[in-house]
């Protein structure tokens, strides 16, 4: 089914729930600020929310926690409007994404992006730690969000996720994608820090166009020798597809150093390898309801 096929059907789904969310026009994503009491949205990839009170929202990942990754976030105003020109907000969050990496498929990776430790179990002579399996860890963070609206809606956010080793050692990094690398940051490097600038402004009320900056540095871990920074950029654009779903597509590119090399020539006619940073460049979709109690 095409994605514009399946928003237009989730959109006669999302028509029969009470509570217009965007009747006055399309607001903006990746705000300070928290869904009205009552109020719940949901996201095909994104996280499922809730507001509790209005100055208290929870969410989690449901497509993350169903693969064995239990996640759990909390928004808290600090500031918001009308007392305020700019919403501020604090956001704790708590995950274990180690489940999702020892759990065999279909729900986990074990296999794919960690080892099965196969060989040990059927050798027990080996080395207790050649498997290279990282252990347990619970991934602790806290943010802050600001957003000032003027003629775009401009959120700047800093976070820091720490990863608490529960047993067991660190393992060295996957060097995957920049976007699992990041993910996966306070499991194998640490620490996960993070800067972002975002500016959404609408088009029309329907519309909405979005443009993130974001930097992101990561602990050494095990094996220090890369560059601890990553950079990314985001484009994306919000469509209405009814008084209380949107779509919203996108592309997202990082910059980073996954240990790529290439062989180059100097003037002398010498050749030497040289270390270059990787360019990953994904599509972003999703389409989200919103709606009240």
């Amino acid at each position: 089914m095409r994605a514009a096929d399946f928003a237009w059907a989730c959109g006669l789904v999302a028509g029969g729930l009470p509570v217009g969310a965007w009747a006055e026009g399309l607001s903006p994503r990746e705000t300070a600020a928290v869904l009205p009491p009552g109020a719940t949205e949901v996201a095909v990839f994104g996280p499922l929310r809730r507001g509790l009170s209005p100055r208290v929202e929870v969410s989690t990942h449901p497509l993350v926690a169903a693969f064995l990754a239990p996640n759990i976030a909390a928004r808290v105003a600090v500031l918001h409007p009308p007392d305020h020109d700019v919403s501020l907000s604090l956001e704790p969050t708590l995950s274990v994404p180690t489940m999702a990496l020892t759990s065999p498929p279909p729900l986990g990776a074990e296999g794919y992006l960690t080892p099965t430790c196969a060989v040990d179990a059927a050798e027990p002579a080996r080395a207790p730690d050649d498997c290279q399996r990282s252990g347990e860890v619970l991934a602790a963070g806290l943010g802050l969000t600001a957003t000032l609206e003027a003629w775009a809606a401009w959120t700047a956010r800093i976070d820091y996720t720490h990863g608490v080793l529960l047993t067991g050692e660190r393992a060295a990094p996957l060097d995957a994608w920049a976007p699992v690398d990041l993910l996966l940051a306070p499991v194998y490097s640490t620490y996960r820090a993070h800067v972002g600038l975002r500016g959404d402004r609408a088009v029309t009320d329907w519309l909405r166009v979005a443009l993130e900056a974001h930097l992101w540095r990561v602990g050494e871990g095990p094996i220090p020798g890369r560059d601890p920074h990553t950079f990314g950029a985001h484009l994306g654009t919000d469509w209405a597809t009814s008084a209380r779903t949107r779509l919203t597509a996108g592309v997202f590119y990082w910059n980073s150093d996954q240990r790529r090399t290439r062989l180059v020539k100097d003037s002398e006619g010498f050749s030497r390898y040289e270390r270059v940073r990787s360019h990953d460049v994904l599509p972003t979709l999703d389409f989200i309801i919103r709606f009240a109690d």
